[in-house]
């Protein structure tokens, strides 16, 4: 196993141990010059004295090798920004693949043979350092496997694809792209060449200049199924629409230049893992559907999240700043999510938001005002509290979850057509500013009491296939209250609480 970290070497260090040597040489010289006419007792104690003053001065050597070796490490590890910006991390220590020598002595990549492994060598890396410091790869090979440690040895488990070897490779040549130029600055167009793993070169050149690149087309990259791995240099600003659409891409590197990603971008690719730069400010339409990532963090500052932006991916987490306002239809749909903090600002839930995911609580929060169609639907969240600042709770909206406790405040005015379909309400408790509930608002659930703290809502769907609360619920209201009638009510049987 290859062990490398990349914190600084103390430079005292080696100086010190340095000056012990170089005493240490000229004691024994000493001595040895003395001994020529020692009597033989005295010889002996001699012989001893060089014995334990070489004990000291080997070992002393071979630590001063050992912290070169580790400094050479070091120096040639000194670029690993690539695989950090994808994994979003500052940590340090690198394993891989081949087991440490006896003598726990540090190595270079160069002088030790790397076999790919399992992450069994993973678990025997955590009691080398601080588990949270440490990746392993399965090979010094430009894409290989990354695992990290986290709090046990059960936590040992992939992470994903990398782009680039630790040593990243070199750009592809300008050959393999076609390009143009403007006002000063190179757009790619397309790719021509054969390599798998594309390193795309971060300045062109031709009879009249060069330019720095600043823009991935539209359509540049798309059908492709060449690319396997793709490292966009600093100084990009744009991905256009369908740049990387329905490729085998498995794994790219975004530059901390980059500020948008426009619809479709990486549409139908197979990457596993993105990290998006905080750069970014906006993300389109699509951008990255239909891949297979399973966590996403999102850049701080971003406002909006796209319609479709992750949808049939396999989130199981997904990290939203406190700045976004609005998170548009089908963002996050059918993905495996059991969880999610939604941002204090947020105020606009769209259509399909998290439809079908396997989420099982949510808190909303204060000052959202839209909760859209199916914005829940199909997931496993049993308490619902609606926020006073939502007045229309959308059709579909929690429809097919196991909801056991719904709180409606003040302020509500409607409930969408099926929004609680299949839950498992026993009873539910109505605000007189409710208006309006849609057909089939309760449908299949277990309801068995609906109390009305007002009149009689406007808008009521009688019971029967459509009706609004289901078929075996008893209405009650308070005593007074305007538009109930008795013994029923558009066909549910009335009483007085």
């Amino acid at each position: 196993m290859v062990f490398i970290d990349r914190t600084r070497h103390d430079a005292t260090s080696t100086p010190r141990r340095n000056t012990m040597m170089h005493k240490a040489r000229r004691l024994i010289t000493a001595i040895v010059e003395r001994a020529r006419g020692f009597t033989l007792v005295e010889l002996l104690i001699t012989v001893v004295i060089i014995a334990i003053l070489t004990a000291i001065a080997v070992p002393a050597y071979i630590f001063v090798v050992a912290n070169a070796q580790d400094s050479a490490a070091k120096q040639q590890l000194s670029s690993v920004r690539s695989a950090q910006q994808i994994h979003q991390t500052t940590k340090s220590v690198f394993v891989g693949g081949a087991q440490l020598a006896s003598s726990g002595l540090l190595k270079v990549p160069a002088t030790v043979s790397v076999a790919a492994s399992s992450a069994g060598d993973c678990f025997t890396a955590m009691s080398l350092s601080d588990s949270k410091k440490m990746f392993w790869v399965d090979s010094w090979t430009p894409s290989p496997t990354l695992y990290s440690p986290g709090v046990s040895v059960s936590d040992c488990v992939p992470l994903g694809g990398m782009a680039t070897d630790l040593n990243p490779a070199a750009p592809n040549a300008q050959s393999d792209f076609t390009w143009t130029t403007a006002s000063g600055f190179a757009t790619v167009t397309g790719y021509t060449g054969t390599r798998a793993d594309v390193v795309i070169p971060d300045t062109f050149t031709n009879g009249a200049g060069s330019y720095p690149l600043r823009t991935i087309k539209n359509s540049s990259f798309t059908g492709n199924t060449v690319i396997k791995t793709v490292v966009i240099p600093e100084g990009v600003k744009t991905v256009g629409f369908d740049a990387f659409s329905y490729t085998n891409l498995t794994s790219v590197v975004l530059p901390e230049s980059l500020t948008g990603i426009q619809s479709s971008a990486f549409r139908g690719a197979k990457l596993s893992t993105v990290s998006i730069p905080d750069s970014v400010t906006y993300i389109d339409y699509g951008a990255f559907r239909d891949n297979a990532l399973t966590a996403v963090k999102l850049p701080a500052g971003l406002t909006v999240v796209a319609d479709q932006t992750f949808m049939g991916n396999l989130l199981t987490s997904v990290d939203i700043p406190q700045t976004v306002a609005r998170i548009g239809i089908s963002a996050f749909s059918t993905n495996d999510l059991t969880g999610v903090t939604l941002p204090s600002g947020l105020t606009i839930l769209d259509q399909n938001s998290f439809f079908r995911n396997e989420i099982t609580s949510i808190v909303l929060p204060n000052g959202l005002t839209t909760l859209a169609l199916a914005s829940f639907g199909d997931n496993l969240i049993s308490t619902v509290v609606i926020p006073p600042s939502v007045a229309v709770v959308g059709s579909y909206a929690f429809s097919n979850n196991p909801v056991t406790s719904l709180t409606i405040p003040a302020g509500v005015t409607t409930i969408g057509s099926y929004a609680f379909q299949s839950s498992m309400l026993t009873a539910v408790t109505f605000p007189s500013s409710v208006t309006s509930i849609g057909a089939e608002a309760f449908r299949s659930s277990t309801l068995a009491n609906a109390y009305f703290e007002g009149g009689a809502p406007a808008t009521f769907t009688t019971k029967g296939t459509s009706g609004s609360l289901g078929s075996a619920a008893t209405v009650r209201h308070r005593s007074g209250a305007t538009g109930f009638t008795s013994p029923t009510w558009f066909g549910y049987t009335t009483a007085v609480y």
